[in-house]
């Protein structure tokens, strides 16, 4: 998993996984970069499936799954995926697509390794991405930024925002276009990131995070989160202070 982390650009630049281990516990990650809630359901399960499903084969056993979590709403029907993932524990409108798992589960040996195989494999793989283009500043992420300065004031506005950038509002959507996504799409993903963050504070009304993220009335609030999330802001308030 880390070497697919690792890698995982040289398949498709729009996709990103992560990886991290601490106190015990391992999160495999990944997201489509302009699509806060991934191109699809399948292909958010599938991105997480195909990672357990490697590891399965590949060490006859697989990691131990504790959670997972996916950014698209609770669709109907869990029991498929309960199945696959052999856990209770899934989680719906999360910020990416994850596996919480057993770091211990993921030290067994693998049945195909080739250590000579690898080590070929690893070096070609850093020299394809010391070979990459240069990255450049991603409009898409000054965007971001911006608009999480414009929310804690709480209004949404395109003008300001190019002009911050030192764009025009066409070039500004024009280059946005190029990167995949576009102005709309971002305040929705920033939206979506913050109201997650925001609505477990339980010093802060629902009705006043609904005013601090721009929405003119609370019920377009209600009605975006439970797109994001699959459930209400309440209700996703009470299930964040049951998991603690």
């Amino acid at each position: 998993m880390q070497q697919w982390s690792r890698y995982s650009a040289l398949v498709h630049p729009g996709v990103e996984f992560g990886f991290d281990e601490s106190g015990g516990v391992a999160h495999f990650s990944q997201r489509t970069l302009g699509h806060p809630r991934g191109l699809s359901r399948h292909l958010n399960e599938f991105a997480l499936a195909a990672a357990v499903h490697f590891s399965r084969e590949t060490s006859g056993v697989g990691p131990r799954v504790l959670e997972v979590h996916f950014v698209h709403a609770r669709p109907r029907g869990l029991e498929p995926l309960r199945t696959f993932f052999k856990t209770d524990a899934l989680h719906f409108g999360a910020l990416t697509n994850t596996l919480v798992l057993d770091a211990a589960s993921l030290d067994r040996p693998q049945l195909t390794a080739d250590a000579r195989l690898l080590a070929t494999i690893a070096a070609l793989g850093q020299e394809a991405l010391a070979d990459r283009a240069p990255s450049v500043d991603s409009v898409r992420a000054r965007v971001a930024v911006q608009l999480r300065a414009q929310l804690e004031q709480g209004e949404v506005r395109i003008r300001p925002l190019a002009r911050a950038l030192h764009m025009s509002v066409r070039t500004l959507q024009r280059r946005l276009g190029e990167e995949g996504t576009s102005f709309a799409a971002i305040v929705d993903e920033v939206r979506h990131e913050l109201s997650c963050q925001l609505v477990r504070r339980a010093d802060l009304s629902l009705v006043e995070i609904a005013t601090k993220l721009g929405f003119a009335e609370f019920a377009t609030f209600s009605r975006a989160f439970k797109r994001w999330t699959g459930v209400a802001p309440g209700a996703y308030r009470n299930q964040a202070a049951q998991r603690g």
